[in-house]
């Protein structure tokens, strides 16, 4: 279980850096999830105007930490 939240994590902390992580260990949580997340991120403001890009990135990037 450790090491699912040591993942996801990673996979958090890349949209906080704003760089794709390429490591192996990332490769399949990348393939099926990083584009839709990404775009996810971008477009939340529509539903909810406080929730900027930048303001998104900043909670993933505090929650990728934990």
């Amino acid at each position: 279980m450790i090491e699912t939240f040591t993942s996801l994590g990673k996979f958090l902390r890349q949209f906080a850096e704003q760089r794709k992580d390429e490591s192996p260990d990332l490769a399949s949580l990348n393939k099926h999830h990083y584009d839709g997340f990404k775009e996810l991120i971008a477009s939340e403001y529509i539903h909810n105007p406080w929730f900027t890009e930048e303001f998104v990135l900043r909670a993933i990037h505090g929650i990728s930490l934990m």
